[in-house]
């Protein structure tokens, strides 16, 4: 593992423990997602993830099923999926889709 791989796996690992032992506050998920959101991108981990997904893969992302999925879409929880051009299915931006994760877990109070 080279230094950028351990500097985001320990910055995980310190995030993991928090989250284990109840001690992490919406602050302390906030400033651990900037974090590893600023290294992935700075490091270019980023590059060649999929900016789309379908229905399945957002559900999977989320690990909930595919009604509740649509539930949520239906509650205004994401944007409609979007019909592209070429695909038989609705996409919806990954981007969307770990914004709603965030919000879950913070909803949960984790």
């Amino acid at each position: 593992m080279n230094a950028k791989e351990e500097y985001i796996s320990h910055t995980l690992d310190a995030f993991k423990e928090l989250l284990e032992n109840n001690g992490c506050t919406k602050a302390d998920i906030n400033r651990y997602y900037e974090i590893t959101k600023y290294e992935m991108e700075h490091y270019g981990l980023s590059v060649g993830k999929k900016q789309w997904v379908t229905k399945e893969e957002a559900s999977d992302m989320l690990e909930i099923s595919t009604s509740t999925f649509d539930r949520i879409v239906l509650g205004g929880g994401l944007p409609r999926g979007k019909k592209v051009a070429g695909k038989k299915n609705l996409l919806w931006k990954v981007k969307d889709i770990e914004d709603c994760q965030r919000m879950m877990i913070l909803r949960s109070g984790r």
